[in-house]
């Protein structure tokens, strides 16, 4: 089992530079006559979708749009989507209009996980280093999420990109507040 999970659709994928903001869905079209919308979720947690009174819709460059006021929510499990009503959304054109855009949470509003769990977002950009030696092996580009053992894409202070596996032998510890990782480099790993 490992001893951290990895949970975060990434702002990037999306093609939108982070504002402090988390993606959590994306409006993919209109659900019958009435103005209820598709929203498919970009979270682990599509369950937030019930307790939210109002959605922030922002376009794909990342420009807020429009914040709506949610009536219901209902979930359509078969088809992995969140169903949504919301206030000044009366018909299936208007609701049709909203497919595309990005419903985006600020941090602060995020799920909060449970000890040694890590979003994605905040891994990115740690300083990586060697656990026995402290010296500075590069910073996390990337993580790559494989479904098996998720990966961590390094770029070293020379410019390489180089992959550690996220596994409890190879990650000593995660320090966000140090903003830093240590690592134990299996030999060869990266010859």
């Amino acid at each position: 089992m490992r001893r951290w999970k990895l949970i975060f659709w990434k702002n990037e994928v999306l093609g939108v530079k982070d504002l402090g903001l988390t993606a959590i869905g994306k409006i993919v079209g209109a659900h019958g006559v009435k103005g209820e919308f598709k929203i498919l979720p970009l979270t682990d947690f599509p369950e937030r979708f019930k307790a939210m009174e109002e959605l922030r819709l922002y376009g794909a460059l990342g420009s807020h749009k429009t914040t709506l006021r949610l009536l219901s929510v209902r979930f359509q499990v078969d088809k992995g989507l969140v169903l949504a009503k919301a206030e000044n959304v009366n018909t299936r054109e208007e609701a049709e209009a909203l497919r595309g855009l990005i419903i985006k949470i600020r941090k602060e509003e995020r799920v909060s996980l449970p000890e040694g769990h890590y979003w994605i977002d905040d891994l990115i950009g740690l300083t990586v280093r060697d656990c026995e030696t402290l010296e500075e092996l590069g910073h996390v580009k990337d993580v790559l999420v494989t479904g098996g053992v998720d990966v961590f894409l390094i770029e070293t202070p020379s410019g390489e990109e180089k992959m550690i596996p996220a596994a409890k032998e190879m990650v000593g510890s995660i320090d966000l507040e140090k903003k830093q990782m240590l690592v134990s480099l299996l030999e060869g790993l990266w010859d």
